[in-house]
């Protein structure tokens, strides 16, 4: 059973690529030092099987915002800690082509990081993006029970070398570190072709797109849990965990929180606090992005939450039965932005910088 009450601030904020980045969140890394890239990434044709190789190449050509990922020798802290540490979500598949610039986001449950890595298997390197040490990234949005959502998104601009030496597809392990403890690595693969072959448009058409959207649509089990003494272990009452819900009808839509204290699992009771409404419109015509077609859309709350404003997003649907669809996409997993927040790119605030893919790495699924 769900008690409804009304989510009275901001239930998201965020930190994502852009010059307005280093102020917010920290400027590049730590480390021991970079190491000698042994191939050099402007001469000669570079084997995208080779994990060094490509790492060389790769120097200089990831950012966030102006911070760039600076590489370190060695490997990047192993997976530690007792699972506190909220999950990264990141986008698992993209392809592309030489000279081509895509977009990698990572969302964190949670909103608080040190540092993130990336490191491909093999390499003798890695990249490290240093954060902050004051961590709370975001806008916490509370009430009087406690309930705290976060998230922290970070678009990480990914440019891809010209010179290299035919297709194939390199992974980049990405992990994050808060405190003591470390996530386990989430794999982000990047397939580089000659050509892209563009399949048929499998998204609905501009006159079937609200049909097919209609409906409950629930985000993955958000663990928010903190060891707040300290003492390397999880109370009941340290454990807490959400999803957020997007419930949409004909052109109307809104968001709305389940709150699961004394859970990590989404699951027992929980209690919902509404959060924003609005209306979305279609912002143009499907185009094919680094991982599918997506069709542009305007989310536009309705002023009831202080400081919501349009969210100029990217949707691409999973086709399912009938007139339908079964898992849903955004290129930025929340339909609203706040007034308050940086002009990002790959954010969504004004149409000029629009999410240029979508982030599968975290699915909706109807409820």
């Amino acid at each position: 059973m769900n008690t409804t009450r009304l989510f009275r601030m901001t239930a998201l904020a965020a930190c994502i690529g852009t010059a307005s980045f280093l102020g917010a969140c920290g400027g590049g890394g730590g480390g021991d030092g970079a190491p000698t890239p042994t191939t050099d990434p402007q001469g000669g044709m570079v084997d995208i099987q080779d994990a060094n190789a490509m790492m060389a190449a790769l120097t200089g050509k990831i950012a966030t915002g102006n911070a760039q990922w600076t590489i370190q020798s060695g490997t990047p802290p192993a997976e530690a800690g007792i699972a506190v540490l909220p999950k990264l979500f990141t986008t698992p598949t993209v392809e592309v082509v030489p000279n081509s610039t895509v977009d990698l986001a990572a969302v964190v449950a949670g909103g608080e990081m040190d540092a993130l890595f990336a490191k491909i298997p093999g390499a003798n390197s890695f990249f490290q993006l240093q954060l902050n040490t004051g961590k709370s990234l975001n806008v916490q949005a509370k009430n009087e029970t406690g309930f705290s959502f976060k998230l922290l998104v970070l678009n990480a601009r990914l440019s891809i070398p010209g010179n290299l030496d035919g297709d194939g597809e390199f992974c980049l392990g990405i992990s994050g570190k808060l405190d003591n403890n470390v996530s386990a690595p989430e794999a982000t693969c990047v397939n580089v072709v000659g050509t892209r072959t563009v399949p048929p448009d499998n998204q609905p058409n501009a006159e079937g797109f609200a049909a097919a959207l209609a409906g409950e649509w629930q985000s993955p089990c958000f663990d928010l849990s903190k060891d707040a003494d300290g003492n390397g272990s999880l109370s009941v009452s340290e454990q807490r965990s959400a999803k957020q819900w997007i419930h949409v009808d004909a052109t109307n839509y809104s968001v709305y929180y389940d709150d699961y204290p004394g859970s990590r699992t989404c699951s027992g009771e929980a209690t919902r606090y509404i959060s924003v409404g609005g209306t979305f419109a279609e912002a143009g015509a499907t185009t094919y992005t680094a991982n599918g077609w997506a069709r542009p859309v305007d989310f536009k709350p309705d002023g009831v939450l202080e400081g919501a404003i349009t969210s100029h997003n990217l949707v691409q649907l999973v086709p399912g039965t009938g007139q339908q669809a079964d898992v849903l996409y955004l290129g930025y997993p929340v339909p609203y932005i706040q007034s308050s927040d940086p002009d990002d790119i790959g954010r969504g605030k004004t149409a000029a910088n629009r999410p240029t893919n979508v982030l599968t790495g975290l699915p909706f699924t109807r409820g």
